[in-house]
């Protein structure tokens, strides 16, 4: 039974997570975004030299710190008793703050096509903001999110319907700016914010943090972050290799017409070396001169030049 399970692609499996433990789904769900947010980070900061792609690095490295904000999350989450917290209002604080600053991510990305980033003062700025986000809530001053028993206050829902609306400009912006991608990897990008927009519009109905709409919003979340470390994996490893096999499919098709030019032209056509000696000569050097092709190659290519 535990094989069937863990062979089962990551979102069915997890969703069925939520069938004997809400809390255990919830869990689950939230670390494999973060591990997913982690591992963007890793693969764009690892390969950064090679790609030199500004928006991947710029959307990584957000990605990473928004991780860490839905790390507090998760743990501060009701059940787990891990923070000195009681009640739900603190994970909804979180929560609320990594969205807005992962919708603000999105909208701002498309701006780095055409800009250079400094991946270490990124990182810095990023985990300085997060830094503040952290200390805003865990010293109170963020406000009251969520009562229990009553569910959402209106500052809740009415902050998802701005990130909402937040995210909706980022999908105008990255449609904007479409020429700068290729066109499947827009079509993900795309889909990952509109899923994106739905989990939080998803979050906007629950009144209990362990209840159908909240299992449903998670369920989005996991799903686009699913697509945006594809995009991550497919730009960053898998891209370079299929750019290398085209430029080697040029490489060879270009061999081949150059190996037919060789063998049809009764021209004396040669490749000469910057050392002087041939490389490459094809027949008509033998028909005309009367030396092997192993005399000629032991030969400075400048002995058979007029003065």
């Amino acid at each position: 039974s535990t094989a069937r399970y863990l062979s089962e692609p990551p979102l069915r499996l997890i969703s069925r997570l939520s069938l004997f433990n809400y809390l255990l789904f919830h869990t689950a769900a939230e670390l494999f975004s973060i591990i997913v947010a982690t591992s963007m980070f890793l693969i764009a900061w690892n390969t950064n030299r090679f790609s030199r792609d500004n928006f991947l690095m710029y959307l990584a490295v957000g990605y990473f710190w928004i991780g860490a904000l839905d790390l507090i999350h998760t743990l501060a989450y009701p059940g787990l008793n891990i923070f000195q917290i009681t009640g739900t209002n603190t994970a909804v604080q979180y929560w609320i703050i990594a969205r807005f600053f992962e919708a603000i991510l999105l909208l701002s990305a498309p701006l780095f096509f055409e800009r250079k980033v400094s991946p270490g003062i990124l990182f810095i700025g990023f985990g300085a903001g997060t830094t503040v986000a952290f200390g805003f809530v865990s010293t109170g001053m963020a406000p009251h999110l969520f009562f229990e028993g009553v569910g959402l206050t209106p500052l809740k829902i009415y902050s998802e319907y701005a990130i909402v609306g937040l995210l909706s400009a980022a999908l105008l912006h990255l449609y904007w700016k479409r020429a700068h991608l290729d066109k499947n990897i827009f079509y993900a990008l795309a889909a990952s914010i509109v899923l994106t927009m739905a989990a939080e519009l998803a979050f906007t109905f629950y009144v209990s943090a362990f209840g159908l709409s909240n299992l449903v919003g998670h369920i989005f979340k996991f799903t686009s972050y699913w697509i945006l470390l594809g995009v991550i994996i497919r730009t960053t490893l898998i891209g370079p290799y299929i750019k290398l096999g085209n430029e080697n499919k040029q490489r060879k098709e270009a061999q081949e017409e150059l190996d037919r030019f060789f063998s049809l032209t009764f021209d004396m056509q040669c490749i000469a070396g910057l050392d002087g000696y041939f490389r490459r000569l094809n027949v008509a050097w033998e028909n005309t001169l009367g030396y092997s092709t192993a005399e000629l190659k032991s030969c400075p290519f400048v002995d058979f030049v007029h003065e």
